[in-house]
């Protein structure tokens, strides 16, 4: 029995369509261990989320301005700025302007790359 990470899983078409990473592929498998996915906390504040985002994105700016920082909806795509850190974020798109809290930018919000406006939260 060859025991491995599924590395790919290739269309209907394919015979074998289970690639692992040595490249052999198999027309079945066995699920060893359930999937785990990663969890998100909303962020405590302002800074913990300014630091997470230049850490995440390799964002190099200096000690007086502050990162220009996009966020779009899960639902509808539409791409809003972050245009003031506070106790509150101000937000804005074309002429709109919301003030989402960090758990509604969690939960309703991802940065442009699709990853979430939330902060890893460790394993317990």
């Amino acid at each position: 029995m060859a025991y491995g990470e599924i590395e790919e899983i290739m269309n209907n078409s394919y015979g074998c369509r289970f690639r692992k990473k040595d490249g052999d592929t198999y027309t079945l498998f066995y699920l060893a261990e359930e999937p785990w996915e990663k969890k998100f906390r909303p962020y405590k504040d302002t800074d913990e989320m300014v630091e997470d985002f230049k850490e995440r994105f390799n964002v190099n700016v200096p000690s007086y301005e502050m990162p220009l920082i996009w966020v779009k909806t899960k639902d509808a795509d539409k791409k809003y700025l972050i245009v003031r850190f506070a106790s509150a974020l101000t937000i804005c798109y074309n002429v709109e302007v919301f003030t989402p809290t960090l758990e509604e930018l969690a939960e309703d919000y991802t940065f442009l790359d699709g990853s979430p406006c939330g902060i890893e939260e460790d394993e317990e």
